[in-house]
């Protein structure tokens, strides 16, 4: 009974923070995705695709001057606040600080004057120059609002982190993209509001930071005899090297197809393949980090604790979840996949209906693995993850130089879709032969089975053709309901009967 109650505990907890982080995403991906619907309804298929190959730079920018010390950089706060020691906390913000500073000024440098030689030489587009040497001066606040974001959860929260990064600064950029067309008419004047944008959310970032240093400065403490000094930058480097070479991948593995798509294709063909990626993004990337985000800290607590049975119980559940909330979406995107992309404009319909459907598919299936990519890197298996990621990345890059010159974005869409899927696998894999662990329940998969059927037969009867958007929300309620009804655990409405009177009652979901 008392591993039933612990199980039911840890479920809880993770059912309240998935929720909670749910709607912080939701909120910002809805208004990312308005930005983007908003910047391809004034400016068109070209200039959204310059935008977003514009974006991926400073992305990949970002990282290389971050260089792991966000993520190296919360460990260490974390560790000093949880040691009672804070009066190192500002030694340490000045060290995480100042190297992507430095490095963030170098890549926007030779973002500046080498934007004529990647956007002519990689890109095949001139005009995509003034753009990029735009964007080179958004690369010092892209990197360390990275830093600001991250460090401040080492604080022990994640309530200033996600108002900034979830809701100010989608908020920010959106009102951006619409005073910049207003004023300027323009994309690069867009471009120059995105850059103020991203400074003011640094700004923000570095309030929240100085209030949460100031209170732990001020919480009363017990004395100790010695304080042991702040980690030194070479400390601190060697730790944040392993988290940078493990990010690098994993914005790679998400990246290559948007790189390579813009050396072989017109800007206008990247502007709608980023659309669709947009949209299937908003399936994936909402849910998985809804759920990723509170499962990682469980499963390290479980397995730090030396209890394989509650690591095997949350995966299970976690999975399910993220199974029965993505097939529905799936469903109905697939086959309302024409009116989906006609939400960017008529030019973005004929290409990106099937570009979306592929994407979709590759990114439910992903859903469907759960967090395999958390139980590997929080039981102790990092390096395992890595393996999987550059073995990925390996076969993603192979594709898409295969399909993109042949099928130009459809042959993106698939490499990435197959290379996803491939991933996943190995981690279900490495997680079975290590760890003795499989995530699927057999009522999931038969409405999983069931959701495919009834797809297909939408497809082939020809009744999508009819009315796709209708069909595609049919379906999606159809497919919830059938998940509510068959798939859905005993423990699973017991927690959300205990949610749901709690929000009667006007209670928090974060309380204990």
């Amino acid at each position: 009974m008392t591993g039933s109650h612990q199980g039911d505990g840890a479920l809880g907890v993770a059912a309240r923070g998935s929720l909670i982080t749910l709607a912080g995403t939701f909120a910002g991906k809805g208004l990312g995705f308005a930005l983007r619907v908003l910047v391809t309804r004034l400016f068109g298929e070209a200039a959204f695709g310059a935008l977003a190959l514009c974006l991926l730079v400073g992305e990949f920018a970002r990282t290389l001057a971050v260089a792991g010390l966000a993520r190296g950089g919360m460990r260490f706060l974390a560790l000093a606040l949880g040691e009672g020691r804070p009066e190192t906390i500002p030694a340490l913000l000045r060290t995480v600080f100042s190297i992507p500073l430095a490095l963030s000024l170098l890549w926007a440098l030779a973002l500046f004057h080498g934007a004529d030689a990647l956007a002519i030489g990689w890109f095949g587009d001139p005009t995509l120059a003034p753009h990029l040497q735009r964007m080179a001066f958004a690369i010092p606040a892209l990197a360390l609002l990275r830093v600001g974001v991250e460090t401040s959860r080492g604080f022990h929260t994640t309530r200033y982190a996600t108002l900034v990064e979830q809701l100010a600064l989608p908020a920010l950029l959106l009102c951006a993209a619409l005073g910049g067309y207003l004023l300027g008419g323009s994309l690069g004047a867009v471009i120059w509001g995105m850059v103020l944008a991203y400074g003011v959310a640094l700004a923000l970032i570095l309030l929240a930071l100085r209030r949460q240093l100031g209170a732990a400065l001020r919480a009363p403490r017990t004395p100790s005899a010695a304080v042991a000094p702040a980690p030194g930058a070479g400390v601190v480097l060697r730790y944040s090297l392993p988290l940078f070479l493990s990010g690098f991948a994993a914005m790679l593995m998400g990246s290559l197809d948007l790189l390579l798509l813009g050396h072989w294709v017109s800007v206008a063909e990247v502007g709608v393949y980023a659309a669709a990626l947009a949209l299937a993004g908003l399936l994936s990337s909402t849910l998985m980090s809804s759920v990723n985000s509170i499962l990682a800290p469980l499963i390290a607590s479980a397995h730090g604790g030396a209890d394989p049975a509650r690591v095997a119980h949350l995966y299970r559940a976690t999975t399910r979840w993220l199974t029965l909330l993505a097939l529905p979406l799936a469903g109905a995107a697939v086959l309302a996949r024409e009116p989906l992309m006609a939400l960017f404009g008529p030019g973005f319909v004929a290409t990106g209906a099937g570009v979306l459907a592929v994407l979709v598919i590759g990114h439910a299936l992903n859903c469907a693995s759960g967090g395999v990519g958390q139980v590997l890197a929080m039981t102790g298996h990092q390096g395992l993850e890595l393996l999987a990621n550059l073995i990925a990345i390996a076969l993603n890059l192979a594709l898409n130089l295969a399909l993109i010159p042949l099928l130009g974005p459809l042959g993106a869409a698939l490499a990435t879709a197959i290379a996803l899927v491939a991933l996943n696998g190995l981690r279900l894999l490495m997680v079975r032969a290590r760890l003795g662990m499989q995530p699927f329940a057999r009522r999931p998969l038969l409405v999983a089975a069931a959701g495919v059927v009834v797809v297909l037969g939408c497809e082939l009867s020809g009744l999508r053709a009819l009315a796709p958007l209708w069909c595609g929300l049919g379906v999606g309620l159809a497919l919830a309901a059938l998940g509510w009804r068959l798939g859905l655990a005993a423990e699973d409405l017991r927690l959300l009967r205990g949610l749901g009177g709690r929000l009667a009652r006007g209670g928090r979901l974060s309380r204990a």
